[in-house]
């Protein structure tokens, strides 16, 4: 098996709310926000100084097996 190390933290989707269906595998976030990890929902990107309540970030991971 060989070991890769990859950094996840690109290409993640965002969305304010409680967005509870986001967890199924056929979900569509298109609509959603595209981020970058670390990320704040406040300045700069949304400009958001006073947001207080439930966020959802999503991202689709896919595992290969290499022999």
């Amino acid at each position: 098996m060989i070991k890769v190390d990859k950094n996840l933290n690109c290409n993640w989707k965002f969305e304010y709310g409680d967005v509870g269906q986001a967890t199924t595998t056929d979900f569509d976030d298109s609509e959603w926000y595209d981020v970058g990890l670390p990320h704040s929902f406040g300045i700069p990107y949304f400009m958001e100084n006073d947001f207080y309540g439930y966020t959802r970030y999503h991202k689709i991971l896919i595992t290969f097996l290499y022999k």
